[in-house]
């Protein structure tokens, strides 16, 4: 966590004192305009509430405010719920698939978000409090 912390955003989603979800986000050092969705977790007792959609898109909202255009991830192809929420909630677009990237049978889809898009309906984001 303290590379995020210290060249990336770490947001953290509470109840009340207890850390419920994390979003892990870095910037692109070769790209000023691009940035990464490093992680993103939810605590299995509150998963399929929409908490994770809503921590994904107010970690989306300060990359806008930062002045990010683009915004990359990667997902197992075999993650469904991940993907929905990707592409079906959030409207990243994949862009690109790769066998055994992290070894053997570990193969990745690459999704990637133009962040002006996202920033011209960010306005049906509520904040998480």
């Amino acid at each position: 966590m303290v590379p995020i912390i210290k060249h990336g955003r770490l947001f953290v989603l509470f109840d009340q004192e207890k850390p419920i979800g994390t979003l892990e986000l870095m910037a692109d050092w070769d790209d000023s305009e691009k940035a990464y969705i490093y992680g993103l977790a939810i605590d299995p007792e509150y998963q399929n509430r929409d908490l994770g959609t809503k921590l994904f898109k107010y970690g989306l909202c300060k990359l806008v405010e930062e002045g990010f255009s683009t915004t990359t991830l990667t997902v197992d192809p075999a993650n469904r719920a991940a993907i929905h929420l990707y592409k079906d909630k959030l409207n990243f677009k994949i862009v690109d698939q790769q066998e055994d990237i992290y070894g053997p049978e570990a193969d990745r889809l690459f999704m990637e978000m133009d962040l002006a898009e996202f920033a011209e309906n960010k306005k049906d984001v509520r904040k998480i409090a």
